[in-house]
């Protein structure tokens, strides 16, 4: 196989792309099932698109009023406070020395990434809610 060139040949490339990329155009098939003797290839008529009418309320109903209300930033009742204990202690001089601003920046972010697998999907979201109830879980038998 000769080199291409800045000025070479566009054709070596279009030949090369021919061994490597996979067709799967109607028009492809039907002029390479031509080109090789075959029956012509029988294609299901295509319909027009239909609209779908979608409405995320009816959908996830009084989920996302929940869902808002738990990520509410004055008072989040998802503060991930496993991850920030001073959220929630009764002692009135926590050891500070242990937990750091940078801890609740990153509890932050915990949030926004629960958040995203809520945007992704619905059973996304629920999955990762099971896996840190079951961390909530162990951490409360030890």
């Amino acid at each position: 196989m000769e080199p291409i060139s800045r000025g070479g040949s566009v054709s070596l490339l279009i030949r090369s792309f021919a061994h490597v990329v996979v067709q799967r155009s109607r028009g492809y098939v039907k002029q390479s099932q031509k080109q090789h003797g075959g029956r012509e290839a029988i294609f299901p008529e295509r319909e027009d698109p239909q609209v779908v009418d979608y409405s995320i309320k009816k959908t996830y109903g009084n989920l996302l009023t929940l869902v808002e209300k738990a990520f509410n930033k004055e008072k989040p009742l998802f503060s991930l406070a496993i991850y920030y204990p001073l959220l929630i202690t009764k002692d009135p001089m926590p050891p500070l020395n242990r937990w750091r601003k940078d801890d609740k920046r990153s509890r932050e972010l915990d949030r926004i990434g629960f958040l995203k697998r809520f945007e992704s999907s619905a059973r996304a979201f629920e999955l990762s809610c099971e896996t840190l109830l079951e961390k909530l879980l162990a951490g409360y038998q030890a």
